[in-house]
C-alpha cells in the first residue's frame, strides 16, 4: 500500500480537459458559427420599395398639382414622410436607378446613361439585404431586364428564379429580339410594360412569397412617353383622341425640341393633360397593388419608400419633351414619400438627393455591411424628426446628363450647371428663379458659396479620368433600337435642351 503511495506522488498528476471543452462549446464554437453560417436576422421588417419613372413630383397632389387625380398616392401622404425637394442624380432610368441601388454618384458606378449596364462588381442593395437573411423579389421593365445588371442580388427577378437567370444571361444567344413599342391605344394596354400588367405580375409575385423578411422592388414604367393613358383617364383630363398631336412618337418629339415648333396653347395643354393622365393611371394602378398588400398584412410592420428615378420636360424649357437631354430640376427633381410605423407622419422642407436611399435603409436597420463605399447620407434624423445642424448644411446634389455632357451641383439656394466642352458656368438662384428661366449674369449681392463651385470642377475632372471600357457597355443592335423607340438615341446629335 505504500509503494502505491509512493509511486502515485512520483507521477505526474494527469490534467483534466473538461474544463476547455465546456468553455470551447459555450464560447468559442458560437464565435465561429457565426463567422461561417450566412447571417441571418433576428427580426427585421420587410422592405418594400417602388420606383417610378419619369414622374415629376409637381404633378402629385401630395406636392401642391390642384389638377391631380392621384387619390392613392394623396392618402399614403398623410401617413408618411415627404420630402419636399429631392435630386436625382441623373435624367435616365439605368444611371439613375444605380445610384438608387447602390448609394454610389455615376462616376463611381460607371453606369453614365442607359448604354451603360450597371456593373456586377458593384455592391448593390439587394445583395447587400440578401447577405442579411432577405428574400428578394423584383417587378422591373424592358430597359432594366436581364443583362443590365439589376437582376444581380434578387432570388427572382421578373418570376424568373436566380438559377434561371444566371442561365439565360450567360448565353450569348438568348437575347429575344426587341419588341418595338406600340403607340396605338388599343395595342398599347397589352405592352408590358404598363401599369395594369405591372401591378398583375408584381401581385402575382407576392401570392408565393418565399418567406419573411423579404425585399419587394416594383418598378412602374408609366407615366414615360409615348403619353398614352386609357380612355377613361383621357375623359378625366379632357384630351380626347384624334385632335391635333398625339404626343405619341419619339421622333415627333425630337422635331419639336430640334426645329424650335410652337405649339399652341390648345396643344400644350393637351400634352399636360396626356401626362396627368398617364400619372392617374399609374396611381390608380398602384393603389391596387396596395389594397392587396394590405389585406395580406404585408404594410404593417413594412418599411415603404416610394421615390422617382427622374422627372420630364414638358415643354417649358427650350421646346423640350422629355428627359435625358435636360439637366433641368423638372426633369431632376422627384417625389420621396417614406412610411413606417414608428416614423411620424410629416413634411421634410430641407433638400436631399437619390444616393441617400441605401445609406437610409442600412441605418434604419442598424446594418454596416464591409467594403461598401456610398456617397449618399442616411435621412433616419430627418424620419425621426430629428434634423441635425450637421445634415441641413451638408445635402448638395450632384447631377449629369451624359448624352449633353452637362453636370450641375445645387444645394437649397444655388444651382450651377457646367458643360464638359466649356470652362465657364450658368448659375441659378433657386430662391427668386426655381424655374431657371433668368441664369444669373452678375451677382449683385450674395454669391454661391465657392465650395460648390470647387465640388463641380471636381466632379468634372472625375468624368473625364474614367476609362470606360468597351465592354462596359452594351452596344448591341437590338438595345440600340429598343432606345431608339423609347426616344434616347436617334441619328442626330445630342443638343442641350437647357
Amino acid at each position: 500500500m505504500s509503494k502505491t503511495t509512493k509511486k502515485n506522488k512520483s507521477s505526474p498528476r494527469k490534467l483534466s480537459y473538461y474544463p476547455l471543452y465546456v468553455f470551447f462549446i459555450l464560447m468559442i464554437a458560437p464565435l465561429l458559427v457565426m463567422t461561417l453560417v450566412p447571417k441571418r436576422p433576428l427580426h427585421y421588417p420587410n422592405i418594400i420599395l417602388f420606383t417610378v419613372d419619369t414622374l415629376r413630383a409637381d404633378r402629385l397632389g401630395a406636392y401642391g398639382h390642384d389638377r391631380a387625380r392621384t387619390a392613392h398616392l394623396d392618402f399614403f401622404s398623410k401617413k408618411a414622410t415627404t420630402f419636399s425637394t429631392v435630386i436625382t442624380a441623373a435624367p435616365e432610368t439605368l444611371p439613375a436607378h444605380a445610384t438608387l441601388f447602390t448609394g454610389r454618384y455615376p462616376w463611381r458606378h460607371h453606369c453614365l446613361d442607359n448604354q451603360y449596364p450597371l456593373r456586377y462588381s458593384e455592391h448593390t442593395l439587394s445583395e447587400i439585404l440578401r447577405s442579411y437573411g432577405y428574400r428578394t423579389i423584383a417587378i422591373s421593365n424592358a430597359i432594366m431586364s436581364l443583362y443590365r445588371g439589376f437582376e444581380q442580388g434578387f432570388e427572382m427577378f421578373n418570376g424568373k428564379s436566380e438559377a434561371q437567370v444566371n442561365k439565360e444571361r450567360n448565353k450569348k444567344t438568348t437575347r429575344k429580339p426587341h419588341v418595338k413599342i406600340k403607340v396605338t391605344s388599343n395595342e398599347q394596354r397589352n405592352d408590358p410594360s404598363r401599369a395594369t400588367l405591372t401591378t398583375k405580375r408584381a401581385i402575382q409575385a407576392c401570392e408565393s412569397l418565399p418567406g419573411t423578411p423579404f425585399f419587394l422592388w416594383v418598378h412602374y414604367w408609366d407615366p414615360h412617353s409615348p403619353y398614352n393613358p386609357p380612355d377613361i383617364y383621357r375623359k378625366w383630363f379632357d384630351c380626347p383622341s384624334g385632335t391635333g398631336r398625339e404626343f405619341l412618337f419619339p421622333d415627333e418629339m425630337q422635331a419639336i425640341h430640334r426645329q424650335k415648333i410652337e405649339l399652341t396653347d390648345i396643344e400644350k395643354t393637351k400634352l399636360s393633360a396626356l401626362y396627368d393622365g398617364d400619372v392617374a393611371y399609374f396611381d390608380a394602378e398602384w393603389g391596387r397593388l396596395m389594397r392587396f398588400l394590405a389585406a395580406r398584412q404585408l404594410l404593417s410592420d413594412s418599411l415603404l419608400i416610394f421615390i422617382g428615378d427622374h422627372g420630364e420636360s414638358l415643354y417649358e424649357h427650350n421646346h423640350y419633351i422629355g428627359h435625358g437631354l435636360s439637366i433641368k430640376n423638372t426633369v431632376l427633381t422627384i417625389p420621396l414619400l417614406v412610411f413606417q410605423k414608428r416614423f411620424p407622419a410629416h413634411i421634410i422642407n430641407h433638400q436631399v438627393k437619390i444616393a441617400d436611399i441605401v445609406p437610409t435603409i442600412l441605418d434604419f436597420l442598424a446594418l454596416k455591411p464591409e467594403k461598401v463605399s456610398l456617397d449618399g447620407e442616411s435621412l433616419l434624423n430627418f424620419l425621426n424628426e430629428f434634423t441635425t445642424r450637421k445634415h441641413v448644411d451638408t445635402p448638395a446634389a450632384l447631377s449629369r446628363a451624359h448624352l449633353t455632357g452637362s453636370t450641375s451641383i445645387q444645394n437649397e439656394r444655388w444651382k450651377i450647371i457646367s458643360r464638359d466642352d466649356q470652362e465657364t458656368f450658368t448659375f441659378h438662384d433657386l430662391a427668386i428663379d426655381p424655374l431657371e428661366q433668368n441664369p444669373i449674369i452678375d451677382f449683385p449681392e450674395e454669391r454661391p458659396p465657392p465650395r460648390l463651385i470647387n465640388a463641380l470642377k471636381q466632379w468634372k475632372r472625375n468624368f473625364k479620368v474614367i476609362d470606360i471600357k468597351k465592354s462596359e457597355t452594351q452596344n448591341d443592335e437590338q438595345l440600340l433600337e429598343m432606345l431608339r423607340d423609347l426616344g434616347y438615341i436617334d441619328e442626330y446629335p445630342a443638343e442641350a435642351a437647357n
